[in-house]
């Protein structure tokens, strides 16, 4: 009968992680969304570059190995796994409170899984610097699901599953970018940590806004204000095909402009036209599903 070790050794070559040596000057970052509506949650990657770089010529970004790592409440279990990009185990063991793992003081709390994805390579579309590319969703139930979050390289069950059974439980990503385009190149590591929804979007704000009001204007950044003809409004979207209404409204609560759009997961740029609308203040009433997003603009000559 084989211990849980041996089959999450065999489970880990037959998807190729290994444990990288090096890492790469370019970065990136996991996170994780949940939809408490729709009770379901999003696995993302933040890259911390662009593409083209100086190592991937390619608009579009691709790679082969990643494994994005989980811990969750003792009870839960991970199940209806969905492929967004790339195709990624849709069983992962769950590891953590098998009788192997009870003398090495881990915390009985919590347990792990080591979600792989296949040797073939994903197109992940183009990266830009802070802006989340959806790899996954999935739901799940038992424990207490505001607990789930992505296993830190630095969590001690990391170190634990290394020296007490060589099992490599890191999160890890790779892609043409991370190293040289030479045939000698070695791959190299490109995943150093995690990141939260928030700290995303204020990052993304910083670089487009003067001032965010409250939290939920994250969501919606319109952007320049004053303007005198074009509008840009950047939102983010954790599903994908929404519709999205987007309405200029007057002080006399008169809609001067309209239009719907469609969008996709992740973060969406908008541009709208105010060149036929006179000099003032309007309201933007962004609506997405049952959600509505107001900010005032200044409309100049």
């Amino acid at each position: 009968m084989k211990t849980i070790r041996n089959i999450l050794l065999l489970w880990m070559v037959s998807w190729g992680v290994v444990q990288a040596q090096t890492e790469s000057v370019l970065k990136s970052k996991y996170m994780i969304t949940h939809d408490k509506v729709k009770e379901v949650f999003t696995a993302w990657i933040v890259p911390e570059y662009d593409t083209p770089n100086f190592n991937n010529v390619d608009t579009e970004e691709k790679g082969a190995t990643a494994q994005f790592s989980l811990k969750v409440p003792r009870g839960f279990t991970l199940n209806s796994l969905v492929d967004l990009k790339g195709n990624w185990e849709k069983e992962p063991v769950k590891i953590g409170t098998q009788k192997v793992f009870s003398k090495v003081n881990l915390d009985a709390q919590y347990e792990y899984y080591i979600i792989g994805k296949g040797n073939a390579e994903t197109n992940y579309g183009e990266f830009k610097n802070g802006e989340p590319i959806a790899l996954f969703t999935f739901k799940g139930n038992g424990g207490d699901v505001t607990k789930v979050s992505i296993l830190e390289n630095n969590d001690p069950f990391v170190e634990i599953a290394d020296k007490s059974f060589s099992l490599n439980v890191r999160n890890s990503f790779y892609s043409r970018s991370g190293q040289s385009s030479k045939a000698s190149s070695k791959p190299l590591e490109q995943n150093v940590g995690t990141t939260s929804l928030k700290e995303v979007l204020a990052k993304i704000a910083s670089k487009v806004v003067k001032e965010v009001n409250s939290e939920s204007d994250f969501k919606v950044l319109t952007y320049p204000n004053p303007t005198n003809e074009l509008l840009n409004l950047k939102l983010f979207i954790e599903k994908a095909n929404l519709n999205v209404g987007i309405d200029v409204i007057d002080g006399l609560g008169i809609t001067q402009q309209s239009s719907k759009l469609k969008a996709i997961i992740g973060i969406n740029t908008f541009q709208i036209n105010l060149k036929d609308i006179k000099s003032g203040e309007y309201f933007i009433k962004t609506t997405i599903e049952d959600k509505v997003y107001t900010q005032k603009v200044i409309k100049i000559e």
